[in-house]
């Protein structure tokens, strides 16, 4: 396959990638606003900018810096290695402190306190992003993986939403379809590595 092709591959399935994220919330949009009522969706969706406040503080910059220096480095299998073992022990220290602080309020805050489930559920997203490293698929332009985990796992997200949201009192139920289907996006990306020479977590270089 030639560069040009290469890259016209990367260009169409970066494409499906993000047409996949506008497409699926308009199709299970329709249906959450008519079970969980605007009430319901308003309360996950407060709880999950609360919790992605927490995320971006926790990210550090990284997905940027990392998908910029991945893609420079991609060539070279010893420095991405040696990398990707920085920049995913940094974001999960930092996640932690995140977690922490998240959960410290969350239980000590009485402004949380009718609220508390869908925001403890809602911090499961601060403890995923432990093991966010899209950053790394995206500087290896591995788009045709994305477009494909994407797609599986919004497929199965949409077929949750319908067997397990019926009703207003379920928006706790769908705070949990979100994060679940996060941490699976997370969770396949961190089995895959391997396929990507990315054998360990922890990169010792030789002397």
């Amino acid at each position: 396959m030639s560069k040009h092709d290469g890259l016209f591959q990367n260009s169409v399935y970066n494409v499906i990638y993000k047409l996949l994220d506008a497409l699926f919330p308009l199709v299970s949009a329709a249906y959450l606003g008519r079970v969980l009522m605007s009430d319901g969706v308003g309360k996950v969706a407060y709880a999950q900018n609360i919790a992605q406040y927490f995320v971006l503080a926790a990210s550090l910059g990284i997905p940027n810096y990392g998908i910029r220096e991945i893609a420079r480095r991609r060539k070279d299998e010893e420095q991405t290695k040696e990398l990707f073992s920085s920049l995913f022990f940094i974001n999960l220290i930092s996640t932690l402190i995140c977690t922490a602080l998240y959960y410290a309020l969350i239980l000590n805050l009485p402004y949380f306190s009718s609220r508390k489930m869908i925001s403890l559920a809602a911090g499961l997203l601060i403890i995923f992003n432990a093991f966010n490293v899209d950053w790394f698929y995206q500087g290896q332009e591995a788009f045709k993986y994305i477009a494909i985990r994407s797609f599986v796992v919004k497929v199965i997200s949409l077929a949750a939403i319908f067997v397990f949201i019926r009703s207003s009192e379920d928006y706790v139920r769908y705070m949990l379809v979100i994060v679940l289907t996060t941490g699976a996006n997370y969770i396949i990306n961190m089995l895959q590595l391997r396929k990507f020479g990315i054998l360990s977590l922890i990169h010792i270089s030789e002397p």
